[in-house]
């Protein structure tokens, strides 16, 4: 079984804590707490920081692990919902005024409505393989906000 952590014994991972986030080499450390009258070695101080570090990546895993189970689900649902929507409403732009039959497409609200289902499916593909395809969320935020800049300029023109 290995031997008790020394500063941990001591009660000192506060000291040490503080003392590593000013920058302190180890060896800086334990000369500082032999000042204080707590004789360490610098190996003793990397060791505990090792072990630190090694228990807050774990920590922080689980929790990054613990969130995304929540969230994926609820962006994937989402985004989903977006390539749908953006999809119905280029099937009404292609469309238009007509019908499946005779379409008369309304080619800038068909061209939004393209841009937009893309980019909703880039984010989609990204948010559940995992990888970046050129920006996928950027993309998507991108062209929500020109669609909505470009039909605020037709109303406003139609008034």
């Amino acid at each position: 079984m290995p031997q008790p952590n020394k500063i941990r014994t001591a009660a000192k991972e506060k000291r040490v804590r503080e003392l590593a986030a000013q920058g302190l080499t180890y060896r800086q450390i334990s000369d500082a707490l032999s000042k204080e009258g707590f004789s360490v070695s610098h190996v003793a101080v990397g060791r505990f920081l090792a072990e630190e570090t090694s228990e807050r990546r774990a920590a922080a895993r689980s929790v990054a692990s613990t969130e995304a189970k929540e969230s994926v689900p609820l962006v994937t649902a989402a985004l989903r919902q977006l390539v749908v929507m953006n999809m119905t409403a280029a099937k009404k732009a292609y469309r238009g005024r007509g019908d499946d039959g005779k379409p008369d497409p309304d080619i800038a609200a068909l061209a939004d409505a393209t841009r937009a289902a893309v980019a909703a499916a880039k984010a989609l593909h990204s948010t559940t393989v995992g990888d970046e395809p050129a920006n996928a969320s950027d993309d998507l935020r991108n062209e929500v906000m020109g669609i909505l800049a470009s039909r605020y300029k037709r109303d406003e023109s139609e008034e």
